[in-house]
């Protein structure tokens, strides 16, 4: 694709090269992108709420997307002002399928092929983009830190980063602690979650060696607690929460700024 973007640059009124971008466009976008995207009502209200919400924290706004796979929120992100881009922004969440070594190598270089130009375009415009490894059950592409490393390695850009989240890490490192070691300065946002993706504390998660990591990594961004409850239907039947996490919707937020505070204070 990019290799015909380029002959399309030198040579903008050849057919030929439009027909094959065509081709290419429709088997690389699933077929249920194209209706999303021409959806103007929806997206003309993710775009007001996205605005709303930059205006609202200023300068310093993050927005997280979502895993549509298509790039939509993180675009209307940035154009609204936003300064972070965080998530799955590889691959749909819920998109699984089995790969050969072989094959995983060509999707991992088509995916830093495609992320140079954005995380350029990003890094002009002083956007920083976070990428999330989610556990197994949400994707079969990036589930481990090493894993998204190797793509960040790989761009080797300022502006592309690491999103962790110690809910996906329980499932999937074997050592949460030397996960964000790893990422080092390339952590540059993280979710403090439950085993159970509830508030933080009182499971069985490692929080002491949790912030000790972090302290090593010298991460001083955003620490987020991105914990649902069933009270969102459409959250909660994506995320997979069938049972109260907590007492009431506040109570995470309230008891788990508590625990944080306490454990990196």
């Amino acid at each position: 694709m990019i290799e015909f973007r380029r002959m399309l640059e030198l040579q903008p009124d050849n057919i030929h090269v439009r027909h094959q971008m065509r081709r290419l466009t429709s088997v690389m976008v699933p077929f249920w992108h194209i209706p999303m995207l021409n959806d103007i009502r929806r997206n003309d209200a993710f775009e007001r709420a996205i605005c709303k919400a930059v205006e609202k924290e200023g300068p310093d706004a993050r927005i997280l997307d979502i895993g549509t796979g298509s790039g939509l929120l993180s675009m209307m992100a940035a154009r609204a002002g936003a300064r972070s881009l965080a998530g799955p922004i590889y691959s749909p969440v819920g998109k699984t399928w089995a790969m050969s070594s072989t094959e995983r190598r060509t999707v991992v270089t088509r995916l830093v092929e495609n992320l140079r130009p954005l995380a350029d375009y990003a890094g002009e415009r002083g956007i920083t983009l976070a990428l999330e490894p989610l556990n197994r059950f949400e994707t079969s592409f990036m589930n481990t830190a090493e894993q998204v490393m190797e793509v960040v390695d790989r761009v080797s850009s300022p502006a592309l980063g690491v999103l962790l989240d110690t809910f996906h890490m329980n499932i999937e490192e074997r050592d949460p602690a030397a996960a964000i070691r790893a990422c080092g300065s390339h952590l540059a946002h993280f979710h403090a979650c439950g085993c159970d993706r509830g508030a933080p504390g009182g499971d069985q998660i490692s929080w002491p060696k949790i912030a000790a990591a972090l302290r090593v990594a010298r991460y001083e961004g955003p620490i987020v607690i991105e914990s649902f409850t069933i009270e969102n239907q459409a959250i909660a039947r994506a995320a997979a929460i069938w049972r109260p996490l907590a007492p009431t919707q506040d109570s995470i937020a309230i008891d788990g700024l508590k625990f944080l505070r306490a454990l990196l204070s």
